[in-house]
């Protein structure tokens, strides 16, 4: 593939007077051909993210047992998954922009399932926290390109759409999960993990079976590397099945942005001015809403039977169809309010759930009264909510904020290095609750953490102003680095 060393091109800073790439998009329009890519990548990682999180973080306890380990080390199991994650997300930053997308998408679907599988065959403790740790690489290797591919495919103002149906399949995936769990033990106290974890292996296989055959590669990648034939057989592809027949797709020539070897490469934009500061918060956004998702769905097999009457199985279902509704909402409101409005709304959802769970542990589990109910109601509800929008809003910022030619890079740092907030919640969970003898410890610290991420929002703001579709008609390379 010719993205392979390939320089880096301005598509968008050509004297040529043909259309530019963005606008090509945007004449395409959305139809048929995003509906069919959206299902080949950003849907079949989503739903299987959702799906294989939920359930091995559940079924830990009954892994453990097994195994006769100890509290921190039941943490690692999960802990070992999200930072094969990280490690998947900063690879598929080079890959992705390097050797396309197509490539780590459908390889990652399909060793996520080998590792799956492979789990529920292991006969040591080692060999589970291996496996485990590949398949969250593979899991992280196809998730950024997934978002990359999508979001450059799909005009300006139907982003936020494709994004938010993109957190639907994975709520769709973790309530899946909920109900599979539900059907063997409502309590996940004695789970057969081996048997689960051999069945959530096989919608990725699937997935990479449909993608293998069917995805092409991104024209808008191809383009970005010069290959300008393969970049007009693909948007002539976009066109037919959008029946966009008075679209045009005779697009601008490539050039290098600079001269010689001196191109700046996908890091340099990422840290340049214009972009280090949003690569700094959005990070620590998200790394708060990693914190408090993950570590909420690790403590819940154990802490729901303590502040709730309801089965932990249902109450992780009842968790998705929140996510589903947050969803709907976000995309709602970012009809009217700016992704920085979004992001710091969303700290201060997830901040005051987080205050009502830490007072809703205060009342006895057998306490009926009304003020106990609501407080633990929304709590538990809306700590979720909170978290999901600014998953929905900053990874949507990860893969748009940056131009083609550093999309995939970008987006790797900001998920890659936000997710070791999942890799290190069960842990801390673990370690926090015999320190002080308490789990609420745990959800004590979030909410100091995502007021200080309020305090950020408000701080820099101004780095996020007007960020949607803002390099639609400016990626040069080089004054993206000089700004």
């Amino acid at each position: 593939m010719k993205g392979t060393g390939a320089k880096i091109f301005d598509l968008e800073g050509a004297s040529d007077k043909r259309i530019r790439i963005s606008d090509v998009v945007e004449s395409l329009g959305f139809g048929p051909f995003q509906v069919s890519m959206f299902f080949l990548t950003s849907a079949a990682t989503n739903f299987c993210d959702g799906l294989e999180i939920v359930v091995l973080n559940s079924i830990s306890v009954a892994t453990a047992a097994e195994f006769d380990i100890s509290p921190v080390h039941r943490g690692m199991l999960s802990t070992m998954v999200f930072l094969g994650f990280c490690a998947g997300c900063f690879t598929s930053g080079c890959t992705g922009d390097g050797f396309g997308r197509r490539l780590p998408i459908v390889t990652g679907l399909g060793l996520m399932s080998f590792c799956s599988a492979a789990t529920g065959l292991c006969d040591s403790f080692s060999a589970v926290v291996a496996y485990r740790t590949a398949m969250g690489f593979f899991m992280g290797l196809a998730y950024t390109p997934a978002l990359a591919v999508v979001s450059e495919l799909t005009p300006t103002n139907s982003r936020m759409l494709m994004r938010v149906v993109g957190h639907i399949a994975f709520a769709l995936g973790a309530g899946s999960a909920g109900l599979l769990l539900s059907t063997e033990d409502p309590t996940l106290q004695s789970l057969a993990w081996r048997r689960l974890a051999m069945i959530v292996a096989v919608p990725p296989l699937m997935w990479t079976m449909f993608s293998a055959s069917l995805m092409p590669e991104s024209p808008v990648f191809l383009a970005s590397t010069g290959d300008r034939p393969g970049a007009l057989r693909g948007f002539a592809a976009m066109k037919a099945l959008n029946r966009a027949t008075n679209a045009v797709i005779d697009f601008a020539p490539a050039h290098p942005s600079t001269s010689g070897d001196g191109s700046p490469g996908p890091l340099a934009v990422c840290f340049s001015r214009r972009f280090r500061m949003i690569i700094v918060v959005a990070t620590y956004v998200l790394l708060c809403a990693n914190l408090v998702k993950y570590g909420h769905n690790y403590a819940a097999p154990q802490i729901f039977p303590q502040t709730s009457l309801i089965p932990a199985a249902w109450n992780l279902t009842i968790m998705q169809g929140w996510s589903v509704l947050t969803g709907v909402a976000t995309l709602v409101a970012s009809r009217r309010l700016s992704r920085a409005s979004l992001m710091t709304a969303g700290l201060l959802i997830t901040s005051s759930a987080l205050l009502a769970f830490v007072v809703a542990a205060s009342y006895p589990t057998e306490d009926a009264s009304w003020t106990a109910a609501a407080w633990g109601f929304y709590g538990r509800n809306f700590i979720q909510v909170g978290a999901d929008v600014n998953f929905i809003t900053v990874v949507q910022v990860a893969v748009e904020g940056f131009p083609t030619v550093a999309s995939a890079t970008g987006a790797g740092i900001i998920l890659g290095a936000s997710r070791l907030g999942a890799a290190f919640s069960p842990v801390m969970f673990e370690k926090l609750r015999v320190v002080t003898g308490s789990w609420s410890s745990y959800y004590e610290l979030m909410l100091a953490m995502n007021i200080f991420g309020v305090v950020l929002m408000v701080l820099f703001r101004r780095s996020f102003n007007g960020l949607e579709g803002a390099y639609e008609g400016d990626r040069s390379t080089e004054s993206l680095v000089l700004r």
